[in-house]
């Protein structure tokens, strides 16, 4: 097992401003085009949110502002998840520890 901390944490966008199926979807896709293609132009503004892959048990919420602000923050975040052990992704973070 590595010692990284996205190998139990994962990182996504949580855009709570709009509500519904239709815009569900097109956040869906949008945020996939994000992750898998690097682009950012369809991304929903709202919150990044870090939980635990197997209980979804959130140890960080952080708002976000533009959308070039979301998606560098997105990419930080997930740079650290990357490289850093978990404790150090935590304590740099300053997240929450179930």
């Amino acid at each position: 097992m590595s010692d990284v901390a996205g190998d139990q944490l994962e990182a996504f966008i949580n855009s709570s401003a709009h509500r519904g199926l239709g815009h569900s979807l097109w956040w869906l896709s949008a945020y996939a085009k994000a992750f898998f293609l690097g682009d950012f132009s369809g991304a929903a503004l709202g919150t990044i949110v870090v939980r635990y892959k197997t209980t979804g048990e959130e140890v960080l919420r952080v708002s976000s502002g533009t959308r070039d602000e979301t998606a560098d923050l997105l990419m930080r975040i997930e740079q650290d998840l990357a490289q850093l052990t978990l404790s150090d992704f935590l304590a740099e973070w300053n997240a929450t520890t179930p």
